[in-house]
């Protein structure tokens, strides 16, 4: 009897559905166990070994099951395990909260094996090897004949890989970033359960009975040498084939995530791009053959079209970050341009990999044609072919993916797949009648030769970052060649190594100087600002620190030049260095002459791995933490700038110590870095913002910073090695740290969000922001109205507001106007108008408090209105004559009211009823000034009244200026 006709499309449809989720599952168990094992590759390579172990069990295990099965009962089966993994979605929250906990009470040490592994198969093995289960299950069950099996059971495999690859992009590019980890879970755990009451039903519909007849193949079908080897030793030839092709491949992916990475930059798109690309080949070459009868060579000449796309791969991959950056330099860095860039460089990977990614994709559904013989044991096959595969993908994702990086660089493994891949063809050839032939033999020789003859990449083409390169430049169209011999004059690459985590290559200067290249960018130089940057966030916390601990900590030893600075402090007798790459530390002593040998200080441990989890584990508390990771975009790194990060920092800080955290305002947008300063001060109540240039230093600590604190900074600063280096930076006593601190609206950040582990929010942000260029500006920040009373509030948690308080309102603000003017008197005032706000606020006030004399060029009215609008001050408030005049006053009250000068908000609202007479657009850019100033004052409630009152009249609608910066100030607030 035949299946009914709409059996087989809807199953295939809800196969669709599965793959999408089971992709979307392996993204974010990834990120969920990158957070409870570490973010280092040897964590990544059990998680995956781990999925693809339990999708190995799975096929195994099923397919023996399904042996004798009738279709109702192998359908309805499968509907059951998918409802099953779904509910396993739903419960893994809980479930990762519970291991969580019991990793923080048992800490087992970073360089546990046993226990990553453990934890890793408790949380994800089950529901794998219940992914395992589809594709055996429903050969079994809905396959017509023996002769229909091979191609339907490729069907389910290419539509199961497009649903994955579906998958993979909604994961990395809409759900994690807009939901978060655990609504993602909970979301595909109840598409999983409809998806598995849908396969439920629809085995009602099919008989319950074997409904597979028993018949031979065709003829052109059948080669019986073939079939007994199968039948007589099943863990040999085929199954060999399949072993080696899925070690092949996933290390073949973990290359292609590197080369990337190295050319277009390591963000979460970046890798969402390579493994949906990779995904999509896989389908596309399963599909090519799904409906194909296939010949007696197919797979011959399949594994053979691997080999040779491997081998044309490894010549081009040295020249995909060049291709890369003549892309980037023709597309502008507008919004729709981030996704067309994506889009283009997804199709042109593809293109990339089609051949040797889509030839692989084929080898499953070939082998299994190769291997059938009965119809009753169609689904042990599937079983033994997928399970042989997904072994060899474990360790592939274990040996060739992590533990080679330890002997080879990148091209290396390259190679050396090439060269496996040949090697597949030899149970191939020993399955001809004939055994191997000598066509075979010289054709494996041939390119197994060829694969191990290949030169080695030219140096330096993966470490120099060109993705950072967005504008063409006299070389950048001129080829390969001439663009690298012209890149960087005066280079001297000294060192460069691939280990299993990063690319690391140090770069010499004529001048002298040296760079540290982590992932294609520069995490680091010897001169300039870079090293300002790094010897303050050495020294900043260490001047500040009042604890008894002699224990400090750097995350990330880059340059060495933080190391170094904490090592020449004599209160500090132990100095943890944590850091992730193999190869920074033994490209360490390079920097020596610039760090004062930190390489070699007796007071350095070394701790290799992820920080976030050698804090967790620590029971030392110290005096110091400092953390200088990459940038937020990379992927991985945006943990090391999460709440829950900051709470373990807050932990492991003895009494009085002292948090440094380094971020940038280059490529970042302000929205960004709002978020960053909110997720920081909600750990940290007492925090400050010091920058240099594009680089930003950001001190955390649980008490606030007081007279006595800066006193002490003042006498370590004389102190010979910190003064030496302070010099080196400009800074000869306290005023110029005063200068490097800004003002932050930390209170005002409320309504912004946070970047958590379970909503990691920052990798996708960033990433955006780098793609268009973002910068942004702390000043530009405080000056929207939003913040403007926030701001200037925070004055006086800043080392300047704490150093000069005064209770006598007069005295403090002519302190912070000598201090913010530069002047010894604040009776100077030539070309004051001409200076920063954080000058003229403080100026302006003593001016209103009748302290200073008016300078010519400020009108008398305009300080009689702010006069007049003061509390509890009797000067006469002069009328507005018109909207426009009272919007201008308007204007001049939000720009120097606070925090100085005491606002009355009645009296504001009365001189700006002129505003309320009329209705045209002047009179509504006045209402909408009103409602600005109220809220820059710090009267929210009352400016979000007028801003309500212009939304019910219906003039938000309007387009002009007046109208986005009440949007901005309010819609977005």
């Amino acid at each position: 009897m035949n299946v009914p006709y709409l059996v087989r499309p809807l199953v295939l449809l809800t196969t669709l559905v599965t793959g999408f989720t089971a992709l979307v599952y392996e993204v974010t168990w990834q990120t969920y166990l990158a957070n409870l094992l570490g973010s280092q590759s040897r964590s990544s390579s059990i998680v995956i070994a781990t999925f693809l172990g339990g999708l190995s069990l799975g096929y195994w295990a099923f397919g023996r099951a399904s042996t004798g099965r009738d279709s109702r009962t192998l359908i309805q089966g499968c509907g059951l395990l998918e409802a099953a993994i779904g509910l396993w979605a739903l419960l893994f929250p809980f479930m990762y909260a519970g291991l969580w906990c019991l990793r923080v009470v048992f800490p087992t040490g970073s360089e546990s094996l046993v226990s990553d592994i453990l934890f890793s198969i408790l949380l994800i093995a089950a529901p794998a090897t219940l992914m395992g289960a589809t594709l055996p299950l429903l050969t079994q069950g809905l396959s017509l004949s023996l002769a229909d099996a091979a191609p339907f059971h490729a069907r389910i495999y290419v539509v199961n890989t497009v649903g994955a690859f579906l998958g993979s992009l909604g994961a990395a590019f809409i759900l994690i970033p807009s939901i978060g980890l655990s609504s993602t879970m909970s979301l595909m755990g109840i598409v999983n359960l409809i998806a598995g009451g849908a396969l439920f039903g629809l085995g009602y519909l099919v008989p319950a009975k074997t409904f597979l007849p028993v018949e031979a193949l065709p003829s052109s079908e059948v080669e019986p040498r073939s079939l007994s080897l199968w039948t007589r030793n099943p863990l040999t030839l085929l199954p060999v084939t399949a072993f080696l092709g899925g070690f092949t491949s996933i290390t073949l992916q973990t290359v292609l995530i590197r080369v990337v990475a190295l050319s277009v930059g390591s963000s979460t798109y970046a890798f969402a791009v390579v493994v949906s690309a990779f995904i999509l080949a896989l389908a596309l070459g399963a599909w090519f053959i799904a409906e194909r009868r296939g010949a007696r060579t197919s797979l011959w000449c399949n594994q053979v079209l691997i080999a040779i796309g491997l081998l044309l791969l490894y010549f081009i991959a040295p020249r995909l970050p060049y291709s890369s950056h003549v892309l980037r330099t023709l597309l502008t860095s507008q919004s729709p341009n981030f996704w067309v860039y994506h889009c283009l460089l997804f199709f042109g990977l593809l293109a990339v990999i089609i051949i040797p990614v889509g030839a692989n994709g084929a080898t499953l559904p070939l082998i299994f044609r190769e291997g059938r013989n009965s119809a009753e044991t169609l689904g042990d096959k599937v079983g033994r072919v997928y399970g042989c595969n997904a072994v060899g993908c474990v360790l592939g994702a274990i040996l060739g993916g992590y533990l080679s990086l330890y002997w080879l660089d990148l091209h290396g493994v390259l190679r050396s797949i090439t060269a496996l891949s040949v090697l597949t063809l030899v149970p191939i050839a020993m399955l001809r009648p004939n055994g191997i032939s000598w066509f075979s033999g010289a054709t494996i020789a041939i390119l197994f030769s060829i694969a191990l003859s290949t030169s080695p990449w030219p140096s330096g083409v993966m470490g120099h970052g060109l993705f950072r390169m967005t504008q063409a430049d006299s070389v950048t169209y001129a080829g390969f060649k001439s663009f690298y011999d012209h890149l960087a004059p005066g280079d001297n690459l000294i060192a460069y190594d691939d280990d299993p985590n990063s690319t690391i290559m140090v770069d010499g200067y004529a001048n002298g100087s040296r760079s540290i290249w982590v992932n294609g960018k520069s995490d680091g130089s010897t001169r300039g600002g870079d090293r300002t940057t790094t010897l303050l966030v050495g020294h900043l916390p260490a001047l500040f620190q009042r604890s008894t601990s002699d224990k400090v900590t750097v995350i990330g030893f880059g340059t060495g030049i933080t190391t170094g600075a904490l090592t020449r402090r004599d209160q500090f007798k132990e100095v943890n260095v944590l850091e992730i790459s193999s190869a920074v530390r033994n490209f360490s002593p390079l920097f020596d002459r610039e760090n004062g040998a930190a390489s070699r200080n007796t007071k350095i441990r070394w701790h290799l791995g992820d920080a976030y989890r050698f804090l967790i584990e620590s029971s030392d508390v110290y005096a110091v933490i400092a953390s200088e990771p990459s940038n937020p975009w990379v992927g991985g790194v945006e943990r090391l700038y999460s709440q829950e990060f900051y709470q373990i920092v807050r932990q492991k800080l003895a009494h009085r110590g002292v948090f440094a955290q380094w971020f940038h305002t280059y490529s970042i947008s302000d929205k960004t870095l709002v978020m960053v300063l909110k997720t920081f001060s909600s750990v940290f109540p007492h925090a400050h913002f010091f920058s240099n240039g594009g680089d930003i230093i950001l001190l955390g600590s649980i008490d606030p910073f007081d007279r006595e604190t800066i006193e002490l900074a003042k006498t370590r600063m004389e102190a010979p090695n910190m003064a030496r280096d302070l010099r080196d930076m400009g800074i000869t006593n306290i005023k110029d740290l005063f200068t490097r601190e800004e003002l932050v609206p930390w209170s005002g950040f409320s309504g912004a969000p946070l970047h958590t582990l379970d909503k990691p929010k920052l990798s996708h942000a960033a990433g955006r922001d780098f793609f268009l260029g973002a910068n942004a500006n702390i000043r530009t920040i405080t000056q929207k109205a939003r913040y403007i009373w926030h701001a200037r509030k925070s004055l006086a948690r800043t080392l300047l507001g704490v150093s000069v308080f005064s209770p006598n309102k007069v005295d403090y603000v002519k302190s912070i106007a000598r201090a913010r003017c530069n002047v010894l008197e604040p009776t100077f005032f030539s070309g004051w108008d001409r200076q920063g706000l954080d000058c003229q606020v403080p100026l302006f006030s003593l001016l209103v408090m009748n302290q200073i004399p008016r300078p010519t060029n400020v009108a008398a009215e305009t300080v009689s209105i702010l006069q007049g609008v003061q509390t509890e001050v009797q000067f006469a408030l002069p009328p507005a004559e018109d909207s426009q005049s009272a919007r201008v006053g308007l204007t001049w009250i939000q720009q120097y009211g606070a925090p100085f000068l005491e606002i009355d908000p009645m009296k504001v609202k009365r001189y700006a009823e002129i505003c309320f007479v009329k209705s045209d657009e002047v009179a509504l850019a006045c209402r909408g000034q009103l409602a600005l100033t109220l809220l820059a004052n710090g009267f929210e409630e009352l400016g979000r009244e007028e801003f309500s009152r212009i939304v019910s009249d219906g003039a938000l609608s309007g387009g002009h200026e007046m109208m986005r910066a009440l949007k901005e100030n309010f819609l977005d607030s």
